[in-house]
């Protein structure tokens, strides 16, 4: 059984990187295409320039992506990991109801996972690059 598991041990940082991807992109999308001026309210409520809220948004759909193909697989987490972050404070702090605290806590935790660890072996970084995860 122990052999078994540690054959599927690259497949790790794929789900891990899957299930980012599609909340990102999920979460980015409607952003982008459905409420980019409930999130310009939110911004302006929160004393930051308005671009910040496209930033964010654009930020989470690409990173989403990036994440989902597994190319600059470490970048895009870390970048995604900032909107997340921003994100949790804002909404913290201001109530602001996007996306609830836990789902941001639980994307920020995966998101430094994929930092420290990058993409892993099943991705488009190893594939390019080769070398090291």
């Amino acid at each position: 059984m122990r052999a078994f598991l540690e054959r599927l041990g690259p497949f790790a940082p794929l789900a891990l990187r899957l299930a980012v991807a599609a909340l990102c992109c999920a979460y980015g999308g409607k952003l982008v295409f459905r409420d980019m001026a409930a999130l310009h309210a939110a911004v302006a409520g929160w004393a930051l320039p308005k671009w910040m809220a496209a930033a964010a948004a654009w930020t989470l759909l690409v990173g989403g992506a990036l994440l989902g193909i597994g190319f600059l697989g470490r970048l895009a987490a870390l970048a995604v990991g900032a909107c997340v972050t921003l994100l949790l404070v804002k909404t913290r702090l201001h109530g602001w109801q996007g996306i609830d605290l836990a789902t941001l806590s639980l994307l920020f935790a995966a998101c430094l996972s994929l930092v420290l660890s990058g993409a892993g072996r099943l991705s488009l970084d190893r594939r390019l690059f080769g070398g090291a995860d």
